[in-house]
C-alpha cells in the first residue's frame, strides 16, 4: 500500500469530499498519515508471518499503530476506502481450502510415476505416435 496525496483543502477539518470521515477521528490511523507525510514510510508492505492467523503481517503498521494482526489490516482497509492509501497487489499465500491452515507443502511431480525429479524445458509431442523428445535449441 503507498500514500497518495491530498489535494489542498481538502482536509477533515474543511468538510472536503472524503468518502468516509470516520477514519479520520482514528489517532492511530492518523500517526501513520503523519509518519508518510513526513516521508518517514513510503510504502506498506506484507512479510510473510505464519504464526499469524492471517499468514502475513504489516511490521511497519504495526509499529506505529501499536496494534497488530486483523486490527491493522481493519485500519489499512479503511484509509484504502478513503482514498489515503492505494492498495497494490503483492503475493498470493496458498491455504487450505478445507481448514485454511497455511501449512502446506506444495510440490512439482511426475503425473505418470510420481517423481519429484523433474526440470523445466520444452517438450516436443507427437500426438499420433506419442513420442516425446526434449526440444532441443535449432542455431
Amino acid at each position: 500500500m503507498s500514500a497518495e496525496k491530498i489535494p489542498p483543502g481538502e482536509t477533515p477539518e474543511s468538510g472536503g469530499d472524503l468518502p468516509s470521515t470516520t477514519i479520520w477521528k482514528n489517532e492511530k490511523a492518523m500517526k501513520l498519515v503523519a509518519e508518510m507525510m513526513a516521508g518517514r514510510i513510503i510504502e506498506i508492505k506484507p512479510q510473510l508471518d505464519f504464526a499469524t492467523e492471517l499468514g502475513f503481517s504489516y511490521p511497519v503498521a504495526e509499529q506505529i499503530l501499536e496494534t497488530k494482526g486483523e486490527e491493522v489490516a481493519s485500519i489499512l482497509e479503511s484509509m484504502v476506502s478513503s482514498g489515503i492509501l492505494k492498495k497494490d497487489f503483492f503475493d498470493k499465500i496458498l491455504s487450505c481450502p478445507v481448514c485454511q491452515s497455511l501449512s502446506l507443502r506444495p510440490g512439482t511431480h511426475c503425473p505418470k510415476c510420481s517423481s519429484g525429479n523433474i526440470a523445466r524445458g520444452r517438450i516436443l509431442e507427437h500426438l499420433i505416435c506419442n513420442c516425446l523428445k526434449e526440444r532441443i535449441a535449432s542455431s
